[in-house]
């Protein structure tokens, strides 16, 4: 698994489709993450680690969330909310209109 991480930093710092345009269509990044996540879900062996953080994390989310809802500004920032938890692009795109209010 650390190969494939690695082999995935390989491709985010010498970036092979800036070298030969006709691959940045075929998305290699993307295709190659796919398949290291595909690989980790199947083949790698995994168990939930219990620890206070997890809570922590979990309280903070919704706390957020609660927060954000019960908001008087809930409706104009629904897309910006919606682009964040999708994570539209690679590219850190989805988080754009979060720093344009």
């Amino acid at each position: 698994m650390i190969w494939l991480l690695g082999g995935y930093m390989w491709l985010f710092i010498h970036r092979p489709f800036e070298v030969w345009p006709w691959l940045g269509g075929l998305h290699v990044e993307r295709m190659y993450m796919i398949a290291t996540i595909l690989y980790w879900g199947i083949a790698v062996d995994k168990q939930w680690i219990r620890n206070r953080l997890n809570l922590a994390f979990a309280c903070f989310w919704l706390a957020m969330l609660a927060a954000w809802i019960a908001s008087l500004w809930y409706l104009p920032y629904v897309n910006i909310v919606n682009k964040m938890l999708a994570y539209e692009d690679s590219y850190g795109s989805a988080y754009e209109g979060l720093f344009a209010l």
